[in-house]
């Protein structure tokens, strides 16, 4: 059994929303900026990288979410 626990994120300030799935993680900023990481398959930045640090997905850039 894997027991997972939370961690401070020093890459994303400013969260308004946090989303979580079994191997990855989203984060909302209050200015609208959505941070993704975790295994490559789930993602969503089309790229076979696992990403432990957060990156900015650039897909809703110029739309508010």
């Amino acid at each position: 059994m894997v027991v997972r626990k939370p961690v401070i994120n020093p890459y994303v300030a400013n969260i308004a929303k946090l989303g979580a799935g079994n191997e990855h993680s989203l984060a909302l900023t209050k200015s609208g900026d959505l941070y993704i990481w975790g295994s490559h398959a789930v993602t969503g930045l089309n790229d076979t990288e696992n990403r432990t640090i957060p990156s900015l997905h650039d897909f809703f850039q110029n739309l508010k979410i």
